[in-house]
Order: structure tokens, then sequence, then C-alpha cells
């Protein structure tokens, strides 16, 4: 776990130094005045259904060249902690209006739930469970507006999560779980629609 901390810290901190070199705005769609500049990268809090970075967390989007930004960050879940990193394609300049990309989400699972759940002995027990590692790829769009200054946004993110891993969980000790428990902990599992909403603030 700290070594992936430390892993995604290192990998922010050249988006963290690119804050320094803001952009001008030359396009006339954009409704802020002409002399202000548009942050090359937000940092963003976000929560939400099956969001990037899980129930709670935070993260940054560097947009590096035109009308595209990458973005990556960390949060917690209820199958551990989750880590994501993707790309946008943004459809007008200084992340506002609409976006969409893709990416790919890691969940680090749990190495051990104790549950009670049915059993194949036809009544609920308590047994222990292990959530596996999870990785997803995702794709999405993004809806921001602006919101107070005009370096800070409000966003939604809507889209759809597809995992690769196949096994999701082991089970420790106590009787076999049901097929229905079964489904119960697939269904809970990363993946799916995703509903996020975020907040990001222009540095």
């Amino acid at each position: 776990m700290r070594k992936q901390v430390l892993l995604l810290f290192i990998m922010l901190l050249p988006i963290w130094a690119a804050a320094q070199d803001d952009h001008v705005i030359t396009d006339p769609r954009y409704r802020i005045k002409k002399t202000a500049r548009c942050p090359k990268v937000l940092i963003d809090l976000s929560t939400g259904y099956n969001n990037n970075a899980g129930f709670l967390g935070v993260g940054a989007d560097w947009h590096f060249i035109k009308d595209m930004s990458i973005h990556g960050g960390l949060g917690t879940s209820t199958w551990g902690a989750k880590f994501y990193g993707g790309f946008k394609v943004h459809m007008r300049p200084c992340h506002v209006g609409w976006a969409f990309g893709g990416g790919l989400t890691y969940n680090t699972g749990i190495e051990q739930m104790t549950m009670t759940l049915p059993t194949v002995q036809g009544r609920d027990e308590s047994v222990d469970l292990r959530y596996l590692p999870q990785t997803n790829i995702f794709v999405a769009g993004y809806r921001s507006w602006y919101v107070g200054r005009n370096r800070n946004r409000m966003y939604l993110q809507l889209g759809y999560s597809v995992p690769t891993t196949a096994k999701k969980y082991e089970q420790l000790s106590g009787t076999t779980i049901s097929k229905e428990a079964m489904r119960t902990i697939k269904g809970i599992a990363p993946g799916g629609i995703i509903v996020g909403l975020g907040f990001s603030l222009g540095v």
C-alpha cells in the first residue's frame, strides 16, 4: 500500500510542477475575460457509485496539450483502496463543457472480511472471505461547469466499467456460501455503471 501511494505521488510531481505554467485563453467562445488564464492542472475531490476514485477520493487532471488531458488519483472504496489513471478529450477549451475518455482502475481488495451469508446448508452463517485485487477498464463522459472563481469547476461523470479480473474472492473459513451469496459478492465487486460527482480546484 505504501509503495502504491509513493508511486502515485512520484507520478503526480510533474503534474504539480506544470501547474505553474498556465496557458492564455484565446477561444472566443470562452466566457471569462480575455486576460484570464486557464489552469493547466485541476485538483479533483470526488465521490459516487463506481466512481474512479471510489466512495471518496482525490486526484489531479493535467491539461498537457490542446483539448487533451491525463488524470489520476486514489481513494477509498468497499473493495479496499482504489487507484485510477486515464485520459480525456475535451470538446471545449479550459476544462468546461463535455469531455470523453477512458482509463484503468485498480482496487487493492481486502485481506479478510467476516460476514453473515447464506450457505449451502440452507441457513445464514458467519464466514471469512478475502476480496481479491480487481482491475477494470472504464469509458466515461464528463460534464463540467464553472463554480465561483473561473478557475474552479463542478463536474458529473457518467460511464461504464468492465472488469478484467474473473475471480472476485476467496473463502477463508466457514461452510461454503450459497450461489445466491456468490452472486451478491460478485454484484458488489468493482464494475458496471459509473456515476460520479466532483469538484475541481484550479491551481
